[in-house]
């Protein structure tokens, strides 16, 4: 690839994490977006409209999104961490500083959508959803199920095939949530991170490959969804550029715009020629990891610096646990049978953002700030 860029100061390295940079929200935004559009289409065939979910790429759409967020939380969370970790203070310090800034940042939101969707919304006609006829409805066994969605670990019962209407997004903060518990640990007891993280990220990859070489009706088996769903590896790519970051090693010089945009031209194409049945995402969480690395080490000059990617970015968490209920309260109570098939898709992306932005200031931005004066 042409056009070595030159190597970044210390400074403005360290800026990228320590200030917000719009590019990592416009990639934020993008990827809360792409799981928006993707669910608009499968709520649509759960509701008997016409859809487009049996297409390959908008049935895949909203899991490349969610590889999205993964590789880039993965990202952040070990930059944080490995900067924790140098500085001179108790190891119980550090990991109480961590833990309470993850609780504050998730767990508020989490377990509000949750308990609405436990004891509220099974009781708002205006919000009817259509279990479809590949699932099992959750709420009439919520004595036992209802443990899962409070202990953090909502990607059991749907890989039990139990749908919680409106819940379904939690899965991947259950698989996030697993994850953070053990890789502080991970950073602060151990020097070689690398030789720990590439053979668990393999371990994911090669177990996924094995489990449905020689499950029979993998589609269909608990332990082959949960590895669909527990998707670490691509997690641990992302923990893989943040270590490579944070020790400035020579090869992120070299990632410029045109590494960028072969990122993004690559995943469109792997996205528009992607199978339904796909279940390896480590090669999206490789280009993930290239566009983040770029966003990273160019904070003024990024491509995608965008304001409404940017905003869509601030308010990403709220999107993504939200925009179900926004889009199933339109098919509920609106005709969308002789509209344009992107009318639903216009009105659901305005009621998304309005219910996302009151969601995000209610009950986000308080303990946001909360988190953001905890010092270490």
């Amino acid at each position: 690839m042409p056009g070595k860029k030159e190597s970044q100061p210390a400074s403005l390295i360290n800026e990228s994490i320590n200030g917000r940079n719009s590019g990592f929200d416009s990639l934020r935004g993008i990827f809360a977006l792409m799981v928006f559009f993707g669910h608009v289409e499968l709520m649509k065939y759960y509701s008997g409209l016409e859809h487009y979910i049996s297409k390959d790429s908008v049935f895949q759409i909203g899991r490349i999104g969610v590889t999205g967020f993964f590789v880039l939380s993965g990202f952040l969370i070990t930059v944080h961490l490995l900067k924790l970790n140098e500085k001179a203070i108790s190891t119980g310090v550090k990991l109480r500083t961590f833990y309470l800034k993850r609780i504050l940042r998730i767990w508020p939101l989490y377990y509000a959508l949750i308990i609405m969707c436990l004891y509220v919304f099974p009781h708002i006609s205006a919000l009817h959803f259509n279990i479809p006829p590949e699932g099992k409805d959750a709420r009439p066994n919520l004595n036992t199920l209802q443990y899962y969605y409070l202990f953090l670990l909502p990607q059991v019962p749907l890989c039990k095939y139990y749908l919680l209407p409106f819940a379904e997004p939690s899965w991947s903060i259950g698989v996030e949530e697993l994850f953070y518990l053990f890789i502080p640990l991970i950073v602060i007891f151990f020097k070689r991170l690398q030789a720990i993280l590439i053979p668990i990220c393999l371990f994911f990859i090669v177990g996924r490959y094995l489990l449905f070489t020689y499950t029979p009706n993998p589609y269909y088996d608990f332990w082959t969804c949960m590895m669909i769903l527990s998707r670490y590896d691509c997690i641990i790519i992302g923990c893989l550029a943040g270590i490579y970051f944070h020790q400035q090693k020579s090869f992120i010089q070299h990632i410029n715009k045109y590494y960028y945009i072969a990122a993004v031209i690559l995943l469109v194409i792997l996205t528009l020629t992607i199978s339904k049945f796909t279940y390896q995402y480590a090669h999206f969480a490789i280009l993930f990891a290239i566009m983040i690395l770029y966003t990273a080490s160019n904070t003024d000059n990024n491509i995608l610096n965008n304001k409404l990617f940017s905003f869509y970015g601030k308010i990403s968490f709220s999107l993504y646990m939200v925009h179900e209920i926004a889009i199933m309260f339109l098919i509920n109570n609106f005709d969308f049978s002789d509209t344009p098939l992107i009318t639903l898709h216009a009105t659901g992306l305005a009621a998304t953002t309005a219910l996302s932005f009151i969601t995000y200031k209610i009950i986000e931005e308080p303990f946001v700030k909360i988190k953001d004066r905890i010092k270490a």
